[in-house]
């Protein structure tokens, strides 16, 4: 957790996919959010590196990739299980900083954004959530003979019989919401015709607010 001098009312949940310290450093990008004024919390949570990550394995595919798998044995989903870690962490920063709903904001990188897509739309406790080289949509990781192999662990299984990412960010509406530099199946930025199309539903939703659904590509799209 990184407190600014200056008391803030603005409290940033901050997930990085290599765990809590990975931008914890000086000149790193918590401490960037501290400086202009916002407290960080940021948390590890099971199945990514960490301090309860998961730890030393002789393999890769026996860690995170095995917890993912055994939670599907269980009629359950490993995101599932890390979205109540994170409320966790939600109730601890409600209580400690008494941050009302729109003043909490969410941050998460790579495969750790549909954890939070997934939180914010069935709990409803962000104000804003911001989305940073996070996959585009399930459905384009269906569709694909390969995907970047860490993405197996921010799925849902089943949920393309229900919904697919994207139904989540339009689920927000009117919430603010930023996603930049979305990423394709094997996790390179996704094309501007693609994004597009998946994005689509999101777009609708939030025709009377278009301002508040911001999705920005990187320069070489």
């Amino acid at each position: 957790m990184l407190v600014p001098d200056q008391a803030s009312t603005k409290v940033v949940l901050y997930l990085h996919p290599r765990g809590k310290s990975a931008q914890a450093g000086i000149g790193g990008e918590m401490e960037t959010l501290m400086k202009q004024g916002c407290t960080v919390i940021a948390p590890d949570l099971i199945g990514l590196p960490g301090e309860i990550g998961p730890g030393v394995v002789a393999k890769p595919e026996e860690g995170a990739p095995r917890l993912w798998y055994g939670y599907v044995l269980l009629g359950k989903s490993m995101v599932g299980r890390q979205m109540a870690d994170v409320m966790r962490v939600v109730r601890f920063a409600q209580a400690r900083f008494r941050v009302a709903p729109n003043e909490l904001l969410g941050f998460a990188r790579g495969e750790c954004g549909p954890m939070l897509l997934h939180t914010a739309a069935i709990e409803g406790v962000f104000g804003k959530i911001a989305l940073v080289e996070a996959p585009l949509s399930y459905r384009s990781l269906v569709m694909s003979p390969n995907y970047a192999p860490n993405y197996l662990t921010a799925a849902v299984p089943g949920a393309l019989t229900a919904y697919d990412l994207p139904d989540l960010v339009a689920c927000l509406a009117p919430r603010a919401v930023l996603f930049a530099d979305p990423r394709d199946s094997l996790a390179a930025p996704a094309a501007v015709a693609v994004v597009a199309q998946e994005m689509a539903i999101a777009t609708r939703a939030f025709a009377s607010h278009p301002a508040r659904l911001s999705v920005v590509l990187s320069a070489d799209d």
